[in-house]
């Protein structure tokens, strides 16, 4: 028994001059009835829970899925901007090139005439 159970059994036994049997059956009923009450809750909260839960599973993995698709999509254009980059520095350096081999051509030309 617990100090709330003693406590009630002994204000039934002495406050109410209950006989001990009594008052011991009467405590036991009331702790059953709480403990079933207790029991039937917590199986209440667990299935709400378990509802609760599957509700989240069930958004987060559509959100994933969206999510995939966003990065999916976001690789892709990454991909593509780097083909692009490559091409440019390309186009550059080989624009680079023929100014350098212009000049260096003028500069010859230049220098043969006199």
């Amino acid at each position: 028994m617990g100090t709330t159970n003693i406590k009630l059994y002994e204000l039934l036994r002495w406050d109410m001059k209950l006989p001990e049997a009594k008052a011991r059956e009467f405590v036991e009923t009331i702790d059953e009835v709480i403990s079933e009450r207790m029991m039937e809750q917590k199986a209440e909260y667990k299935s709400l829970w378990k509802e609760d839960f599957s509700t989240l599973h069930t958004r987060f993995s559509s959100l994933d899925k969206k999510l995939d698709t966003e990065v999916n999509r976001l690789e892709l254009k990454i991909a593509e901007t780097k083909n692009d980059l490559i091409k440019a520095i390309y186009r550059v350096g080989l624009i680079q090139f023929l100014a350098i081999v212009s000049s260096v051509v003028g500069i010859m030309s230049f220098m043969l005439r006199k």
